[in-house]
Parts: C-alpha cells; sequence; structure tokens
C-alpha cells in the first residue's frame, strides 16, 4: 500500500524542501538543496525510505494549516485525552547562517491559519539563484506503478515563464513584463503546417492529426487573439477530445511509454482562462469548481490528477498548477470586471 500523496503539506528553506502528512511523519526530504539524494523517502518506498515521525501514542485524529502568510505548518492532534499541535518549518538560509542552522525544526504552538498560493511558490525557491524548481520532489508516479517517473527538482525554463505571469498578475511587473515581451516578439509566428483543417484546431507537429492541450496557451501569450476561429476552435478541440470527466489530457497520442497520463492539471487552467477570454465566465468559474476538488485540505495541487479514483499523480507540490490557478482566477476576475467608460 502506498501512501497518498494528497495526504501531504510542503516546508521549506528555498534551498530545499520537506513532505509532511497529516499524521506528523516527515515522509520526504533532500538535504541539503533539492536535488541532493533523499534523507526521507518514505512516500517512494513506506518500508526502506526512512521517516521523522512525531505523534501521539494512543488513537488520534488531526487536522493541519499553516499559519497566517507563513509557511509554517501546524498539526492538531485530537486524542481521548488532549490535544497537541505540531509546528514544522525549515528556517530561511542565507550563506553566513546555512552551515550553523539548516535543517528541519518541530515544535509545539497555539495558532491558526491558512496557505496562500504564492507562498507555495516561494517555498519552491531556490535562494541562490532565485530559481523556482518545478517541484520539490522527484520520482512520485505519473501512473500509480508505473514507469512515468520524473526528477521535477530542476528549473525549467517553461516553468520560469508560467512564473513571471504569475507575478505579473500579482501586480510584480519588472521583470514579468520584460520577458512577457519576449515571449511575444520571439514565439509569433504561424504556419499551415501546424493546423488540421479536419479537427479545426492547432496540432502537435507540423503535417499530424494529433491534438495537444498545451495549446491552449497560444492566445495566453499573445501568439494569436482568442477571438481567432482557429484558437476558437483549437479550445472546442481539446473540449471534445481531450477533457475526460472534467479533466483535461495534455494529449491522446502514443508517446513510447506504456501507461495514460492523468488530466493535466495546469492544461485545466488554461482551458479556465481561454474560456473567460471567450465571454464564458459561466462555463470558466464551473471548470474552476472542478478543478479546485483536485486540490488536498491544504490548498496543494500535484502535477496530475486521476480524473475517475480522484487520485493526485505526479510530483508534488507543483508549481505550474499552483501558478495556472493564479492566472486563471485573476483571468476569470478580469473578465467579469465591468468595462471602463472611454
Amino acid at each position: 500500500m502506498y501512501p497518498n500523496i494528497s495526504d501531504c503539506g510542503v516546508i521549506g528553506d528555498t534551498r530545499t524542501a520537506a513532505l509532511v502528512n497529516s499524521n506528523g511523519s516527515i515522509d520526504y526530504c533532500s538535504l541539503p538543496y533539492f536535488d541532493s539524494p533523499t534523507v526521507f523517502a518514505a512516500l517512494l518506498d513506506e518500508r526502506k525510505g526512512g521517516y521523522f515521525s512525531l505523534k501521539p501514542a494512543e488513537a488520534f485524529s488531526s487536522r493541519r494549516e499553516y499559519l497566517p502568510d507563513t509557511c509554517i505548518l501546524c498539526t492538531s492532534f485530537t486524542t481521548r485525552n488532549g490535544k497537541a499541535a505540531l509546528y514544522d518549518f525549515m528556517p530561511h538560509q542565507d550563506d553566513k547562517t546555512r552551515e550553523r542552522t539548516q535543517g528541519i525544526h518541530r515544535c509545539i504552538r497555539v495558532d491558526e491559519g491558512r496557505v496562500k498560493f504564492t507562498l507555495t511558490l516561494k517555498l519552491l525557491t531556490f535562494q541562490q539563484t532565485g530559481a523556482i524548481v518545478a517541484a520539490a520532489t522527484t520520482s512520485l508516479p505519473e501512473s500509480i506503478g508505473g514507469k512515468r517517473n520524473w526528477d521535477y527538482r530542476f528549473t525549467w525554463i517553461r516553468n520560469a515563464s508560467f512564473t513571471l505571469k504569475a507575478f505579473f498578475a500579482l501586480s510584480h511587473t519588472s521583470e514579468a513584463d520584460t520577458f512577457i515581451r519576449w515571449l511575444h516578439d520571439t514565439y509569433r509566428k504561424n504556419g499551415s503546417r501546424g493546423f488540421s483543417q479536419k479537427l479545426n484546431a492547432f496540432v502537435q507537429r507540423f503535417d499530424t492529426e494529433i491534438l495537444d492541450a498545451s495549446l491552449l496557451i497560444m492566445p495566453l501569450v499573445d501568439f494569436l487573439p482568442v477571438t481567432d476561429q482557429r484558437i476558437q476552435g483549437t479550445i472546442e478541440a481539446c473540449q471534445t477530445h481531450l477533457m475526460d470527466n472534467g479533466f483535461i489530457r495534455r494529449y491522446r497520442a502514443d508517446d513510447g511509454l506504456e501507461e495514460d497520463e492523468g488530466g493535466f492539471l495546469l492544461c485545466n487552467f488554461w482551458m479556465i482562462e481561454c474560456l473567460a477570454l471567450s465571454g464564458k465566465s459561466a462555463e470558466a468559474e464551473k471548470l474552476l469548481g472542478i478543478t479546485m476538488a483536485a486540490a488536498n485540505d491544504l490548498g496543494l495541487f500535484s502535477e496530475e490528477y486521476d480524473p475517475y479514483s480522484r487520485e493526485m499523480l505526479g510530483n508534488f507540490p507543483q508549481a505550474f498548477s499552483h501558478i495556472g490557478y493564479i492566472n486563471a482566477a485573476a483571468t476569470l476576475i478580469d473578465s467579469k470586471l465591468p468595462l471602463a467608460n472611454p
């Protein structure tokens, strides 16, 4: 029996991160950096992976949350004879204090709070360079027991662009504005070989009939306006051919691996943006509600989601899923604002 990914919360110090389950066990942590060997890895192998557990000796129930505007995770335990709260955090490091203080701190306090999506992105930021890793983990499967297991503890240029867009939506405009203008100038290309008349949609590769939901990003980076009939056709084709029980699969073509992927959460958020920009706010809101159900009780998203078993899949917490949520929510809000008088 494998542990549930959805049962994990995340703490970190911008050099690495640790995953803590609702029973007070640290089940995944690489030290001292994101890409270092794992010290605790029970999330991958419950018997041999190793863990650091603090919990009551008797039967208990638990709940967890983050302190307001912090990345301090509180797990509250209730037993027949009493209550306790476990607080987990990793102090922020700089070059002068790293050797002396780096580590995981676990202590007892009483407080309440909630997690912010932007703080999740902060926890996935590597302090030495400012780069954002794609996720805090390696090897968590996209298909349980299968071979679709990747190492996401690196910075992807693609994800960097998503991150900058998210910060731009939150009024952190300087670098984001420059980067998005660069994207606009570099990628504004079009060609008939990339569009299928049969599908009335853009396709994954030239001269094929393969749909790919990543093409939903085109109107979001001003490749073409969302009102372009080719973009509208691509949106409709993805809904018709790639949506499965409310969740969009990236593609259905054979990619050389045996198992199928789950629903790709980032593609759901892109679809929400496309619908909102198309004037379909009610449809976008409905899909946002469906997609939010894929988060765990702390509001954390994985990379993918099984639309039938309702299990989280892929590495966790996945930066671009949270980025997608921020961007989708901002776009949906903007689409519902009244137009200013000329």
